[in-house]
Parts: structure tokens; C-alpha cells; sequence
């Protein structure tokens, strides 16, 4: 399954999400001590932490891989997939996809999802990408990439996701969050960031990663002597209510 292999690099170094972002969603379903959230394809469990540490809310992490929800120490979490949820229907206040919608069946997904929700719960779609346009080491790295792995398609996770809401007759109140922010990494901690990736250490043969591994090591020195990588962030959410 992906992102397994290197579970360790991904629960270490994906970006955590913003304060204003996580404050936001709290706010905008009106999240309380007594809420129960669903933090769906929760991976590692770093959305998860968050939400838990801010709202004080009841957060449960759902994802299908046993290997990432044992990094989730401490964390009500149970292995289901999106399109199958072991949840009663009307029973959630909210549910968040942090960087994971793109993988799912989006029509049984929100069917589920919308069968889950409370009248009134909200659903928050969340990604985050490097800054666009892309420059610097973020435009040498990604061509990279494309040369070592010609299958990659940098817009695979771009969808209309507020048309894709508007069109599921289940959701209503469509609104949209951005918010930026600069994440420094040293540069070994880059590559294993980068490498904990699909589109890197899932989909290249152990040689071409090593490959990888020298040409972004060289390109990143190149720019960053004093080897650190400011890696600049946005962050989004579409968020809906259950109609």
C-alpha cells in the first residue's frame, strides 16, 4: 500500500497545518468540547493531533493502512477505507480529509460521508502544495522528478473541488480557506520528506531513488549552503454542510 515504506519519514516530516487553518475549521462547524469528529484517511495522525489539542473535541482517525495508524500513539483510530465507513449514520459533527480526497471514489465517498454527518455537520476537504509559481530549488526538484519518473503528473491532486460539492446533492453552503506559510528543513530531512511521497519513494526503483537522493542533494547544497531549505507552503480547504 503507499506511503508504507516510509511511514516513519511521513509521520516526522509532513507539514502540520497552519493555527489559522485549524482555528478556522473550528469555528466554521462551530466545534465544541462534546463534538465528534472524523478525521478520514488520517495517515500518521498529525491533522488528527491538531484538532484534538485545539477544539478539545472528540477526534476518531480512520485510515486503511495498519502501518500509518501505528504511528497514531494515543489516538482512537480503527482501519476502514473511505468508501466503507464503520460509523452510525447521523452521528458526526464534522469530517476532515487532510491531503487524501484525490485517492477516494468521490461519489461513494461523500455518499458515506454525507450518511455519517449530523444534519447540519460539516465536511472539510484540506490540501496543501509548495508555492506556485514554482522557482528555485521548488522548480529544480520537481524537474527532477519528471526526469526520473516520467509517469508523475504535477496536477494530480488539482481538482474543482467546490464544483465537485456543488454537484453532490447532499452538500450545501460551499466555502473556501487559504492561508501560506514557511517550513525550514535541513536538507537531509528534505529528501526524506520528498521521498516519503508517492510520486518518489513509492514509485521509484530503489536505484533511480538513489539517483534522487545524489541529484537533489546536489542541487539543494547548490542553493542552500548553510543547508537549510526554507520550503515555502499554501494551504487550502473546501469546506461544506450537510444539507
Amino acid at each position: 500500500m503507499l506511503f508504507e515504506k516510509y511511514a516513519d519519514d511521513y509521520a516526522r516530516l509532513r507539514p502540520v497545518y497552519p493555527d489559522d487553518l485549524i482555528g478556522s475549521l473550528i469555528a466554521r462547524f462551530k466545534l465544541k468540547s462534546n463534538s465528534l469528529i472524523l478525521d478520514l484517511a488520517c495517515g500518521t495522525g498529525n491533522l488528527r493531533r491538531q484538532l484534538q489539542n485545539t477544539s478539545d473535541g472528540n477526534v476518531l482517525g480512520l485510515d486503511r493502512s495498519l502501518i500509518m495508524l501505528a504511528h497514531c500513539q494515543k489516538i482512537l483510530s480503527a482501519c476502514s477505507k473511505a468508501e466503507r465507513l464503520p460509523v452510525k449514520s447521523g452521528l458526526l459533527d464534522a469530517v476532515v480529509v487532510g491531503q487524501a480526497f484525490h485517492w477516494f471514489d468521490f461519489k461513494a465517498a461523500l455518499d458515506e460521508i454525507n450518511r455519517c454527518l449530523k444534519s447540519g455537520g460539516g465536511l472539510a476537504i484540506i490540501w496543501y502544495r509548495r508555492k506556485k509559481p514554482l522557482a528555485g530549488h521548488r522548480l529544480k526538484m520537481s524537474e527532477l522528478v519528471k526526469r526520473l519518473n516520467p509517469d508523475y503528473k504535477p496536477s494530480f491532486m488539482d481538482y474543482d473541488w467546490p464544483e465537485i460539492l456543488i454537484s453532490h446533492s447532499g452538500f450545501a453552503d460551499i466555502d473556501k480557506f487559504a492561508a501560506e506559510c514557511v517550513i525550514k528543513y535541513s536538507i537531509a530531512d528534505y529528501l526524506k520528506l520528498q521521498r516519503s511521497k508517492s510520486y518518489v519513494g513509492d514509485a521509484m526503483s530503489p536505484e533511480v531513488l538513489a539517483r534522487y537522493f545524489i541529484e537533489g542533494g546536489a542541487i539543494l547544497s547548490d542553493e542552500y549552503p548553510d543547508g537549510v531549505v526554507p520550503e515555502e507552503m499554501q494551504f487550502y480547504y473546501v469546506s461544506a454542510i450537510k444539507a
